[in-house]
């Protein structure tokens, strides 16, 4: 009896089980204090300074607690790092198992790669992209339900959500979405997956606009005011040069600072290029797939989305002319086609099972490379700014050399 529980409870979680394992080992040596994260500036502020870009999540918490101080906010990211895992463990499991027998070790080693990368899991990181984590999660959340006849009917909300807690979502992990609702039109082809489609579209359209033109904050001033308000809600430090240009950078003057930001600092460019070159391998991995898929599909409609996810990258153009964290960008470029490819697979689209099963198949044939894959971006999530002990520890192991 007691075996067959274990065996019981064994395969309920054996896939599952190890993605959170990973995921809280790769969290453990960046550090706990999560209100050292540049953007929880941004979470001490809510809605009443205004309906402004990216307050959601800060009165979100504001529902539990006005004062943010860096125990709130620790408390804070600590439950939502323990739902992202969850969700994403969870999500992890539900793919492998949706996968056919002969399929399974295929599914098994996309999931591992998507795991593997230091982009792909960027979001996970507390240094570098808090809010995107967030958006990562809204994602999530919207691939699980946009298949589901009544469920698929929370996409406006979770899509509201994401925007609002960040409208650079538009250019980063939107297109994931946008795909997959055209998707679904070309699937089902009836009037209330027309209505639904529309509901997105049109939810998708609105906020976008509204977010990226207007700042919300005519209570205040200046971002002094907004900083001086601010100190009285928490008792982190304040990042002043954040309130100044996520508030109080109208769209008539953003213009001019984008262009002097582009023309005097080119490091972000140079950078794109030398992500290009890490990238190289994954790169030519979904355009093989994508392309492949393409030839395998006999309709001129889904031969078109399998052309939009082979281009999804190229929705993060515009964010060179309207923002300025361009590195958010690389990060939802290898999410989004993880994303689409990982619901494919799971609904079981058979052109795009056949495209990846034939990648597999060569990768099979050469299990050196599939692991050498695997390590490759493994190894580099070494180089990702952790904590300060960790920085330490792996200094005086080297010698600082």
């Amino acid at each position: 009896m007691a075996k067959r529980r274990f065996l019981a409870v064994y395969e309920a979680i054996k896939y599952e089980l190890p993605v959170f394992i990973l995921l809280t080992a790769q969290l453990i040596p960046q550090g706990f204090d999560f209100s050292k994260d540049a953007y929880s500036s941004v979470l001490v502020l809510d809605y009443r300074i205004g309906f402004a870009p990216r307050l959601f999540m800060g009165s979100v918490l504001s529902l539990f607690t006005r004062f943010k101080g860096s125990r709130e906010l620790n408390i804070f990211f600590a439950v939502m790092f323990a739902a992202c895992f969850f969700l994403i463990s969870w999500t992890a499991g539900r793919i492998i198992r949706a996968a056919a027998d002969e399929n399974q070790k295929m599914t098994i080693f996309f999931v591992s790669l998507f795991l593997a990368g230091p982009f792909s899991t960027a979001f996970l990181f507390p240094v570098l992209l808090s809010l995107d984590r967030f958006l990562v999660l809204f994602t999530v959340a919207i691939l699980l339900v946009i298949g589901k006849p009544r469920l698929r009917w929370l996409t406006p909300v979770f899509l509201f959500m994401a925007l609002a807690t960040h409208h650079v979502f538009a250019f980063t992990y939107m297109p994931a979405v946008a795909i997959v609702v055209l998707y679904e039109l070309y699937v089902k082809k009836d009037k209330p997956t027309v209505l639904f489609a529309t509901a997105a579209f049109i939810t998708m359209a609105v906020f976008c606009g509204y977010f990226f033109l207007y700042g919300g904050t005519d209570r205040f001033a200046d971002y002094r005011e907004l900083v001086a308000y601010a100190k009285t809600q928490t008792d982190i430090p304040i990042r002043e040069d954040f309130y100044a240009g996520y508030f109080f950078l109208q769209p008539s003057s953003f213009s001019n600072y984008l262009f002097k930001y582009t023309t005097i600092e080119m490091a972000p460019f140079r950078r794109d290029m030398l992500v290009n070159l890490f990238l190289l391998p994954l790169i030519v991995l979904f355009f093989v797939i994508w392309k492949q898929a393409i030839q395998n599909s006999g309709s001129r409609f889904e031969k078109f989305i399998f052309l939009l996810c082979l281009l999804a990258p190229l929705a993060r153009i515009p964010m060179y002319f309207l923002v300025s964290d361009l590195f958010r960008g690389r990060v939802g470029v290898v999410v989004v086609e993880f994303f689409l490819l990982f619901w494919m697979l799971y609904y079981r689209n058979e052109a795009v099972e056949q495209s990846a099963a034939k990648v597999w198949a060569f990768l099979g044939k050469n299990r050196l490379v599939a692991l050498m894959l695997v390590a490759y971006y493994a190894a580099a999530y070494a180089s990702v700014e952790k904590s300060e002990w960790w920085r330490d520890l792996f200094r005086q192991l080297t010698g600082n050399l």
